[in-house]
């Protein structure tokens, strides 16, 4: 079974990103974000999405600027060890590591 893994990248922008980013892993655990059926691109894109909530809770989401620079790459499917508890757990269920070294 895929884990569906995505280390996430966000930025106010393409320059800043080059500097300082928010590098997140993500991992896409419920039913809605997990289907096989779902092209990659929407899986990407659920990544981003739940990376930025996971930005907003831990910052207070009055304080985070807007994001426009998301980028999400599967990260390669095998067991990962040493995570610990995720940072942050989506409604879903989906779970969030906040700067992870892979």
């Amino acid at each position: 079974m895929a884990h569906w893994l995505y280390v996430v990248h966000l930025a106010q922008n393409e320059e800043i990103a080059r500097y300082a980013v928010d590098r997140l892993l993500v991992q896409l655990i419920c039913e809605d974000h997990q289907k096989v059926e779902f092209r990659e691109e929407s899986r990407k894109a659920s990544a981003c999405e739940i990376a930025l909530d996971a930005v907003k809770e831990r910052y207070r989401a009055e304080d985070v600027p807007i994001t426009r620079h998301k980028i999400a790459t599967r990260y390669p499917d095998r067991i990962l060890t040493n995570l610990g508890g995720a940072h942050f757990t989506a409604p879903c269920g989906c779970r969030v590591w906040y700067n992870v070294t892979l």
